[in-house]
């Protein structure tokens, strides 16, 4: 207390019980006012959904994929080139997603597979003929898969020296794939009868596509639309063959000559080079055909994966 007045009772416990009675007062007041100021600013948040990492469904896609492209792979190697046509086919009318149909996965299989190996045949082939071709040339690429070759061909600075005719199970959309089942029937003129020859194809490519159990129809409609002397490239897994000289002996007996020796530079794959030429053997029979087709059957083993 600073000073004391007679008279005057002032207690220092009374006036500091009042001003805190006026600060709870005060304080009070204002309670509502910031509970209601709170109160605004209250979002009700939503629980969050559960969303799976994109990595996971991507390789759980591509592991789909991938089972998939080795059941169809292991098909195409066990079945005739008809029955092949028939698997694409069915698939094709049921399926609402042309993304993920028979063939669509099966070319992203095999695009994959590709890869790894050190060298491409269809990009070797296609470097081949653009250092090499001097005059205009029609091919027919028969089981393009999807038409690599002929934009390849199509996309070089020679371009105006090559027109491909590319043919496959099933066609595309873009019109670079025309649909042949190309081991039994090719939409192209020609005859098995020498005399007559009809053929309009300069060089037949058969590029990783003698998968059917059938395969040998596939070299006996290639020789059917070659031109006389026309040529006949083939490129084949080095694991498939059992007897190299021996699948030689009887591309030769089918009426064609090698003109080089066989072209082993690659692990993977092995590239031949054939040219068309008479032949002793009456294809134009049909039980000639038949008996011929079966008897090379063999020669080259399918691809078969080993399972886990």
């Amino acid at each position: 207390m600073l000073f004391d007045t007679p008279g005057w009772n002032i207690n220092n416990a009374n006036i500091k019980q009042n001003k805190r009675r006026k600060r709870n007062k005060k304080q009070k007041e204002e309670e509502p006012q910031k509970e209601e100021e709170e109160e605004e600013v209250v979002v009700e948040q939503q629980p969050k959904k559960k969303v799976a990492p994109v990595g996971i469904n991507l390789q759980s896609n591509s592991n789909l994929d991938g089972s998939r492209f080795r059941i169809l792979n292991e098909t195409l190697y066990t079945s005739t080139g008809e029955e092949a046509l028939k698997l694409f086919q069915e698939d094709e009318q049921n399926s609402t997603n042309n993304n993920n149909n028979n063939f669509q996965i099966y070319h992203r299989g095999f695009r994959s597979q590709i890869q790894q190996w050190p060298e491409n045949p269809v990009q070797v082939i296609a470097k081949d003929l653009i250092q090499n071709t001097s005059s205009p040339i029609l091919i027919a690429d028969l089981g393009c898969g999807e038409a690599t070759l002929a934009k390849l061909l199509a996309a070089s600075h020679r371009h105006s020296h090559f027109s491909t005719l590319s043919y496959d199970l099933m066609a595309d959309h873009e019109g670079w794939i025309t649909l042949a089942e190309c081991s039994s029937s090719i939409p192209l003129p020609g005859s098995f009868n020498d005399r007559t020859r009809n053929g309009v194809v300069d060089l037949v490519v058969c590029c990783l596509s003698l998968m059917s159990t059938d395969w040998v129809g596939m070299i006996l409609e290639a020789r059917r639309i070659l031109k006389q002397d026309g040529q006949l490239q083939i490129a084949e897994v080095t694991s498939r063959f059992i007897d190299i000289h021996q699948f030689i002996q009887f591309i030769t007996k089918l009426g064609f000559t090698a003109t080089s020796k066989p072209d082993e530079s690659n692990s993977h794959f092995i590239l031949f080079k054939f040219a068309k030429s008479t032949t002793s053997l009456n294809l134009s029979d049909p039980k000639t055909k038949e008996e011929t087709i079966q008897s090379g059957a063999k020669l080259l083993k399918p691809c078969i994966y080993k399972r886990r």
